[in-house]
């Protein structure tokens, strides 16, 4: 059977940093994509606990129609905040970003391969209480002193300059000094640097979008 395959690339993220004094909790969720194989696009969401990868229908991350795969491949699991990988002594072995592993904490972007398969792990990092995130952005830009009418206009405009001021610093400027900008502007602006339209929608989640 002839496979599909698509080309994909990590999607940027940005992952705000605590500010002296201030109580942000930082949350992560992660999924898992199918890249390369007979279900491209399929998607896994991670829990918390022990998940298995492999051929059986035990498996939680079921890798059906793949002869390479081992029944119980791998497990993903979360530790500490972080998902980590572990090969369950395969027959063909576990691969993260193309290296041979036994156990891997696993970042953003990162992409696994069992057998002929290739998933990709993504990383939601979301904030509670962004409100230090939001001050921050607000002085930055000159705008400490005015309040917006919306709370989640604010979060979404802070969370979008700390990740221009990181990705893009050379478009800063004229996105920080706006005095509102809002999801329609953010979208034609990562369609400008060629992202397309779901990794707009990962990132805006992430920012606080629906």
């Amino acid at each position: 059977m002839k496979q599909d395959t698509i080309s994909t690339r990590p999607i940027p993220l940005f992952k705000p940093e605590k500010l002296d004094g201030d109580s942000l909790e930082e949350t992560s969720s992660g999924k898992l994509t199918v890249i390369y194989g007979d279900c491209v696009g399929k998607e896994y969401c991670l829990s918390s606990g022990r998940m298995l990868i492999g051929r059986t229908r035990r498996c939680d991350i079921r890798v059906d129609g793949d002869s390479s795969v081992s029944r119980k491949h791998a497990s993903i699991e979360k530790k500490d905040g972080r998902f980590l990988l572990q090969d369950l002594k395969s027959t063909n072995g576990t691969l993260v970003n193309g290296d041979l592993i036994d156990v891997r904490l696993l970042d953003h972007g990162d992409k696994i391969r069992v057998g002929r398969t290739e998933l990709q792990f993504l990383n939601e990092v979301t904030l509670t209480e962004p409100s230090a995130v939001r001050e921050k952005a607000l002085e930055q830009s000159d705008l400490g002193s005015v309040e917006s009418k919306s709370s989640e206009r604010n979060r979404l405009k802070a969370n979008f300059l700390g990740w221009l001021h990181k990705s893009y610093p050379g478009d800063y400027d004229r996105y920080a000094h706006q005095p509102k900008i809002g999801e329609y502007d953010i979208r034609d602006f990562l369609k400008s640097k060629g992202i397309d339209q779901a990794e707009s929608n990962y990132l805006l989640r992430s920012w606080g979008v629906g």
